[in-house]
């Protein structure tokens, strides 16, 4: 089966780890990785930074989401590409691992993952982006657990306000975070605003940012999982100000969610 370049471009925004006693085609049942192999919450946390940044590069597979199954009825790291999907947002690709994939230390498994993830995503993305699938793995490689995921920025003749939020391996904690920047100096200080089980709710509820007589003041983002996640978490806006902050002292003033806002 060879690469589709003329597919409606889908970005994808999601990697999902299956597998399978047999192959998909054949009616073999898939489900989420535990039960064959035991996959690391690490590579599952790369999964979805690479994912992240992917989307951000309009990398396409034709679909929104890789459900990468592993199956020991492949031969050890062949990529088999199959039409088979449940929905139509997913892609699948099965890939061969041996049952002996669980004897590795959880690092080389981790590895041993992410190179079939990188694998697969060359197999299947158009070859003009592979550069950019290989641009965002490094970037996650390098990252690690610190990884930033810029949201926004602002900035007035002095400083310069930066949104990012973070994701974690689970059970970490993801963070929404700021950070300041003297633009003379370039003195910086970062305090945390936000912190979440879910990445995506950091990324809703610091959408904007702006600086205001000396102050910083973040808010949810003006989307309707902006306004969802503002309501959930009863907030309106966090407000810093920009001199405690490069002086190693923030204090985050959180204000409250309030029922009329649009």
């Amino acid at each position: 089966m060879n690469r589709n370049t003329h597919a409606r471009p889908i970005p994808l925004d999601d990697i999902r780890y299956f597998e399978c006693e047999g192959v998909v085609d054949d009616g073999s049942y898939d489900h989420y990785t535990g039960r064959l192999f035991q996959v690391p919450s690490l590579a599952v946390a790369r999964a979805n930074r690479l994912a992240t940044l992917c989307y951000r590069r309009k990398v396409s597979i034709t679909k929104s989401c890789l459900y990468l199954c592993f199956t020991p009825a492949l031969p050890d790291g062949v990529v088999r590409l199959t039409d088979f999907r449940r929905e139509v947002w997913q892609r699948y690709v099965m890939y061969g691992l041996p049952l002996s994939f669980n004897q590795g230390d959880e690092e080389s498994r981790v590895e041993r993952v992410w190179m079939a993830t990188l694998q697969s995503l060359r197999e299947i993305v158009p070859s003009e982006q592979i550069e950019s699938v290989d641009e965002a793995a490094s970037l996650v490689e390098a990252g690690g657990e610190d990884l930033r995921f810029p949201l926004a920025s602002a900035k007035t003749k002095t400083h310069l306000a930066e949104l990012a939020y973070t994701m974690p391996t689970w059970p970490g904690m993801a963070r929404l975070l700021l950070t300041v920047t003297d633009r003379s100096s370039l003195v910086h200080g970062t305090c945390v605003l936000f912190e979440s089980k879910l990445s995506d709710e950091c990324g809703f509820v610091g959408g904007k940012v702006k600086i205001i007589d000396g102050n910083v003041i973040a808010r949810p983002a003006a989307s309707s999982q902006g306004r969802y996640y503002a309501k959930l978490n009863n907030v309106s806006s966090f407000v810093v100000s920009i001199e405690s902050l490069l002086q190693g002292k923030a204090s985050v003033i959180r204000n409250p969610h309030e029922a009329d806002e649009a």
